[in-house]
Formats: C-alpha cells, structure tokens, sequence
C-alpha cells in the first residue's frame, strides 16, 4: 500500500487534478435522491442540470426502503437505482455513487433498517457481527446490480464513497476498512471517497485507502479542509463532496421564515427552475466552463405543467380515536420499543406514532429515565399534562393530585 490513496479505476488524479479516460476532469455535481423524485420525472431533473452546467449526479442509497425486511429487497417502481443511473448516462451526466450504508440525507435514522434495532446489543456503524453481516448481506444483492454500470465497463459511475461522515460518528477506522473490503468483493473498481467535515476528518483519517473529500457549510471550514487534504498529499483533487444551498429547521426550534420543504434548492420540489439556478448557472458558466474553452450551455428545459385541481371537500375522515379502535393492543409488564413491537412480521414499526396506557392509583410525580429523542405527550384521563421532545431538560412531571381510590388513566403518545 503505498503512502496515500491511488485510483485504478477509470478517474484517476495527478498533481491535484482528476484525470478521466487521460484527459483532465473538473466535476461539477449536483445532488438529486432518486427515491425523492418520481422515475417520471427523472429526465426533466437530469436535462435540468446538464442546462445549468453539471455533468455529474451523485445519489444516496436508502437502505431501509430497499431492504423493508431482513432478506426481502425491492428496487421496482422509484427505487430503481439501476435505471436511474442508466438514464443519468443517457443523458450525459456522470454519476457519483453513495450507497451508505448510512447516508444521513435527513432521512429516517439516516436510512439504516429500523429492524437492526431487533438486537438490544446491536452497535451500528462498527465492525460488530451482526451489523457486519447485516451489511454485507445488502451490498452483496445492491452492488452487483450496479457494477456494470461503472465507467471502467462503459458505464456513467465514475466515483464510489465508503460510508458517510463516519469521522463524525466513531473513530474505529477499521470499520471503514471493512465497508471498503466489501465494495471491492463485490466489483467495484472505481475511485474511493470518503465525505467528511473538519472533525470527522482529524478523527476518522482514511486517506491511504480512498481520496478524502471536503463536507463544510462556510468557506471558513472549507479552507481549513483543503490545508488539511492538501497536507496529505498534494496529489489529492480538492473536491466539495457537500456544499449546502440551504438548510433545515430543527423542531421546537425559531422558524427562520422559509415555508419550503427543498432546501431553497437551486431547482424547487416540482422541480421549476429558481433565481438560485439561474445564479448558479452563470457562476458555473463565467467561472468555470469558460476558462476550459465551453462558452455556452444546453436551453433550459421548461418547467413542467401544473394543474390546478381547486378546492377538494374531505368526505370522510378517522380521528386518532378512532384509528386507536381500530387496531389490537399489545399487552406487556413493560413500555416496548416500537421497533421491537410484534407487528410486520415481527420486525415492529419503523415509524409514526405508539401510544402507551396504564391504569395507576396514586402518584403525582411521573419520572423519565431519558429525553425522548422525538416527542411525547404525557395525558392523566385524556387531559394533556407536559410535552417532552429531544430540547427537553426537565425529566420529571408533575400529573397533579391523583385520587388514591380511583384508577386513573395515563397516556404517554410517543412520535
């Protein structure tokens, strides 16, 4: 192994420079989740980007939607990766893969199957058993259905990245030497990235094995990313894995005024051309397609029609009650995970709501052992007594005066 990382796949690099099929690269990505946008649609979006001077597409892979339950994998309909990339190529885009297997992308438990919970000792993101095997078993279906689709076999796939800002996370490298050892098993032959901020990068080194990237949201950030690559090798390209155009806000917390769920992405949820696109797309001209000799861009595509179904009377409807009376109980001595519910062939729930009930005496104290992580309403006879979310610091809640005579009915729903 020589002292820094060293591709033999189809995009290589020298003296900072990517370098494809022997001519000198710069990339220009952009971000687009195939299992966010209908198959319908997916032309549009890749046409899109071409127009605002991309020429590569880099995706996540959702673990949890393609392996629902353990063994049992899906890739029909909008989680067809395989056609996904085969149309970016089509296109003329290039495709930068990200199959995780935790991808963080603001998705459910960062995309990792809700059923690994099943195991009270399980430890994510590590070389635990367990987990290993969990893994190797989805990338052992996932991964052969892509190799054909890499570059080095005339495909677009031009770049692979092994798990995802795991320095943020853990520092137990060998975990990411094991995540590279099963890509390589199954085929893979392009370059290997890792996606990193400035912590994760000084915790989780990986630079021998796969060529370190650069995930900041301030230029700030940035430079200090690029010193520290650059330290490491001068032969490292300095590439932005993750530029955000936008953020989130967290729940519980100020609203920052933006009512858009996209980010403010460049191209809005429908996928209609934004200002930020617009700006986007003339930076990318001006500043870096000109300079290699690319003086114009492909017409913008037009935005797609829209239909105005005007108002929609609700008929019918089911209030939480009702939904409650619908469904069996689950007895137990002891509030459950709702991962280890006996529901969906024994794997439990992966999301939404569980309701817990108890009938009690006395008490006018209620003590939590933790914060919930999501959010909990705490009722006494169907009135609503406290909240708790992750902001929480108080665990404990005073229900009132409880009747020592009378049995009382407390609820805690949990989202």
């Amino acid at each position: 192994m020589s002292e820094v990382y060293c591709s033999t796949g189809a995009l290589t690099f020298k003296d900072g420079n990517f370098i494809l099929d022997g001519k000198p690269l710069r990339i220009f990505s952009g971000t687009m989740h195939y299992f966010r946008v209908v198959p319908a649609y997916w032309r549009d979006r890749f046409r899109k980007m071409r127009a605002c001077g991309l020429h590569t597409v880099e995706t996540y892979v959702p673990w949890n939607l393609h392996e629902e339950y353990p063994g049992e994998f899906n890739y029909s309909g909008i989680l067809d990766v395989s056609e996904f990339i085969r149309q970016a190529g089509e296109e003329g885009l290039f495709v930068i893969f990200r199959p995780g297997p935790y991808i963080c992308a603001e998705w459910d438990w960062g995309g990792m199957a809700s059923w690994l919970l099943k195991d009270p000792d399980i430890k994510v993101r590590s070389n635990y058993p367990p987990y290993v095997e969990a893994v190797r078993r989805f990338y052992n279906d996932l991964i052969p259905r892509i190799t054909d689709l890499q570059r080095s076999n005339g495909g677009p796939i031009i770049a692979m990245q092994v798990e995802n800002e795991f320095g943020s996370y853990s520092t137990e490298v060998d975990h990411l030497h094991t995540i590279r050892e099963i890509l390589l098993n199954n085929g893979i032959k392009e370059l290997l990235l890792t996606s990193e901020n400035i912590f994760g990068l000084k915790r989780a080194p990986f630079y021998k094995y796969a060529l370190p990237t650069a995930n900041f949201p301030s230029m700030e950030d940035g430079s200090k990313l690029f010193r520290m690559i650059r330290e490491w090798s001068p032969e490292f390209p300095l590439m932005v894995m993750e530029f955000r155009p936008g953020w989130f806000d967290h729940w519980g917390q100020p609203h920052k005024g933006l009512d858009i769920p996209d980010y403010n992405a460049p191209l809005s949820e429908a996928g209609d051309i934004t200002p930020k696109y617009m700006k986007a797309r003339e930076i990318i001209l001006e500043k870096g397609l000109k300079p290699q000799g690319t003086t114009s861009l492909p017409e913008i595509p037009p935005n797609l029609p829209k239909k105005a179904y005007g108002k929609i009377a609700v008929s019918q409807y089911l209030d939480f009650r009702t939904v409650l009376s619908l469904k069996t109980p689950i007895t137990s001595t002891e509030p459950a995970l709702m991962e280890n519910l006996d529901y969906h062939q024994g794997y439990g729930q992966c999301f939404g709501y569980v309701l817990y009930q108890a009938e009690i005496q006395a008490g006018t104290e209620l003590s939590f052992t933790d914060i919930p992580k999501d959010r909990a309403q705490v009722f006494v006879n169907g009135e609503e007594k406290a909240v708790l979310d992750w902001l929480s610091t108080d665990k404990k809640i005073n229900l009132g005066q409880i009747s020592v005579c009378t049995l009382q009915t407390i609820n805690i729903k949990i989202k």
